[in-house]
């Protein structure tokens, strides 16, 4: 951040080129300010995005711990749940019958 703070001279009055010379600095502290509130737009927008995500998150975990008691009461063998951080993650072993080959000997 920049201040520029400009005054008049006692007697004179501004010539072409520091006119020419403030007219950048204003084009350049504009530019500069049409970047800032885009990255500030781009921020909550990406933080929206992210709280959707999060929640999504949130909603695919209770769907997966029901679907984990369901499996449970259908008769899958559970074993004891594993915590990583805030995430407790269940692991199951369903047994799957063992399927024959179907190849045909000539």
């Amino acid at each position: 951040m920049a201040i520029l703070v400009i005054g008049q001279r006692e007697g004179s009055t501004l010539d072409i080129p520091t006119l020419h010379l403030l007219t950048t600095f204003s084009q350049i502290a504009g530019l500069a300010s049409a970047r800032r509130l885009k990255a500030m737009l781009l921020s909550k927008t990406l933080n929206h995005e992210l709280q959707d995500k999060v929640q999504k998150i949130s909603e695919q975990q209770r769907r997966i711990v029901t679907l984990q008691s369901q499996l449970s009461q259908m008769g899958a063998s559970k074993s004891q749940p594993e915590r990583t951080g805030d995430t407790i993650v269940f692991f199951y072993r369903i047994e799957i019958p063992r399927l024959h080959s179907w190849r045909h000997t000539h």
